[in-house]
């Protein structure tokens, strides 16, 4: 009798054991972070055996079909919203259905969503003429782009550019091209796709021939150079391309491997003064440091120091904010110039993106929602967005001149114009300019003779620093002057063009 209670004690053991899931929670999510096509792969899955792509229970659990074990869907499942790698687990789909009450859940499955949270996405009226915050979202039947309010980061709008599967299925960056374009890194489909601010698709714009994974393969991050051309993060398994910085024409068109040096497992791009960050989820370079005009290797500004950087931006007095995705310390990461470390707000964690609102606080991302993050104390603000999975964070103005970047969202602390580079130039040039506050801002050029040849900025801007290029082509040689021009400031700098 005793041999078979053991005996018995032991099967039950056993299939209590092998109805647990292998995977753990941070392997499973962290894989799916890097190759998201475990996660579409558990998704399919999902459909095929009737199961839920993922649940979410306001102020409870927010369950995501990531990886597939055995031939069975794995669900990692997240119950501390603003800290997702504390008390997170994976489960099978039987366990999760003991385990919650889907009475008040939103369910979405293949073809469909079921609802019953009463939730209410609270949606602002947008300002016809106001900056926005466009941030890509990864969750199911939502992957598209949402906007929230430059000046609150109040959601205004939940579809800017709607669902469009299989167009988007892992948008992950948005970057504004002109008044009507902006284009889309997409980490799954492989490519940048170009669409109008309609929310319309208009065709693949990097590469400009299509999907080509020698070239493409996994992206995560793009970036202007001055020069107009886009870099381009890549992963990739294929060829040459694994772990570079791509560099593509203003049109798409690719021109060559711009960095590849130390890369391991890139994310995110950040141009400052005197080089470009590029951030990698691998253990060793954290944050790279390249000469940002051809791509060499200038050493790492993080090592071993930081788990799975992500977004990262500029800050007054040379400081960095980083997006620290997983690790003891995940959270928002001060860094001054030199990388040393000044302080985490950890309010927040398991984050993507970043940026700084015009009231000082922090506006951030992460798989469960977007919130503000107060800049002293870390701590939460509120939460704007809850149950939805937030990627990279981005500037969208609907006054924007074509050349026109804002390149810095930290709040300078007075009206500048810059020095134009380079100088002498042929045919075209970048002119820099600095508003602390929201301001109608004039950028005109003037021929020797004092005659205006363009007009480059006409119109308000947020406060921040912006870069505009210049093209002379039309203009013969000679010395020309560009004046800045607000409601309280003045300055004019000298230029030359030489043919």
């Amino acid at each position: 009798m005793k041999k078979a209670f053991t005996l018995l004690f032991l099967i039950l053991i056993s299939v209590s054991l092998y109805s647990q899931p292998k995977s753990d929670f941070s392997t499973a999510y962290i894989n799916a972070e890097k190759n998201p096509q475990l996660r579409i792969d558990a998704e399919t899955l999902a459909g095929q055996q009737g199961l839920p792509y993922n649940i979410y229970i306001k102020n409870t659990a927010m369950i995501e079909a990531v990886a597939i074990e055995n031939g069975n869907v794995i669900y990692s499942v997240i119950t501390d919203f603003l800290h997702p790698f504390s008390g997170s687990y994976c489960a099978y789909y039987k366990d999760i259905r003991s385990t919650f009450n889907f009475s008040k859940a939103r369910v979405t499955y293949g073809d469909r969503t079921i609802d019953n949270t009463g939730e209410q996405l609270i949606i602002n009226p947008r300002k016809t003429s106001g900056m926005l915050y466009l941030i890509p979202c990864f969750t199911t039947a939502r992957r598209n782009v949402w906007a929230f309010d430059y000046e609150t980061g109040d959601l205004v709008d939940s579809a800017f550019v709607p669902y469009s599967s299989p167009i988007l299925q892992g948008p992950r960056k948005v970057l504004q091209i002109s008044r009507s374009r902006i284009i889309i890194a997409d980490q799954t489909s492989d490519v940048v796709q170009l669409f109008d601010t309609s929310g319309a698709f208009i065709q693949t714009f990097a590469p400009s021939t299509g999907l080509n994974n020698a070239i493409l393969d996994n992206v995560r991050d793009m970036i202007f150079r001055d020069n107009g051309n886009l870099l381009v993060t890549n992963a990739g398994t294929v060829g040459n391309s694994e772990n570079t910085i791509q560099q593509f024409s203003p049109q798409g068109v690719f021109l060559n491997t711009f960095a590849h040096d130390s890369i391991d497992s890139p994310y995110n791009l950040l141009f400052r003064n005197s080089d470009l960050l590029e951030s990698n989820s691998g253990l060793l370079h954290n944050v790279i440091k390249f000469n940002k005009n051809n791509g060499a290797y200038l050493g790492d500004l993080l090592t071993s120091a930081v788990r799975f950087p992500q977004q990262m931006i500029n800050l007054t007095g040379g400081r960095i904010a980083l997006c620290e995705f997983s690790g003891v310390l995940s959270g928002i990461r001060i860094y001054d110039s030199l990388g040393i470390l000044k302080d985490t707000l950890k309010g927040v964690q398991g984050i993507r993106g970043v940026w700084k609102l015009p009231n000082g606080n922090f506006l951030t991302t992460n798989s469960v929602g977007v919130y503000e993050v107060d800049d002293t104390t870390g701590n939460l603000v509120r939460t704007i967005v809850s149950g939805y999975n937030f990627n990279c964070i981005s500037v969208f103005d609907p006054n924007f001149v074509t050349g026109t970047n804002m390149i810095e969202n930290s709040i300078p602390g007075e009206y500048k114009l810059f020095d134009n580079y380079p100088n002498p130039f042929n045919p075209s040039t970048t002119i820099k300019f600095s508003v602390p506050k929201k301001d109608i801002v004039r950028l005109s050029v003037y021929d020797a003779l004092g005659r205006q040849v363009n007009e480059l900025v006409n119109g308000t801007k947020e406060a921040g620093t912006y870069e505009i290029t210049f093209d002379a082509s039309a203009l013969p040689s000679g010395v020309y002057f560009y004046k800045l021009q607000t409601g309280g400031y003045s300055s004019v700098k000298k230029m030359i063009l030489i043919r």
